[in-house]
């Protein structure tokens, strides 16, 4: 590890809707992670379009062993890495988990105030 990245374990999934999976992370933190954005993937589309074809597949996602990921049937897997970083941090106010107003993530843009010099 190089400081850079602290290492995560999937603890809970929970698909929602619309290909939609709530993740937990042993970090404490929970994201929303959009599975139908990999159903065009050049490389891993075909496996993915499954999940689309069969909902029941869909709702039949598990956690792998010591929390590495998440994996369903058909060898469709996703590795706990491009969990956390393409999914979209939430806030969990109680037991349960509501639908996420948007799924792209909040943004802070600041801009920077470049002082004269001498000043």
């Amino acid at each position: 590890m190089n400081g850079k990245y602290e290492l995560h374990t999937v603890t809970e999934v929970i698909p929602l809707f619309e290909y939609v999976i709530s993740v937990g992370f042993s970090n404490g933190e929970h994201r929303y992670f959009d599975v139908s954005q990999l159903f065009n993937h050049k490389i891993m589309g075909a496996k993915f379009k499954k999940l689309k074809n069969d909902r029941a597949l869909f709702y039949r996602v598990r956690i792998d062993i010591a929390g590495a990921g998440i994996s369903w049937d058909e060898g469709i897997e996703i590795e706990c890495e491009n969990l956390y970083d393409y999914g979209v941090a939430f806030k969990t106010n109680s037991n349960s988990i509501g639908r996420p107003s948007s799924l792209k993530p909040k943004t802070t843009a600041t801009k920077s105030k470049k002082t004269p010099a001498g000043v």
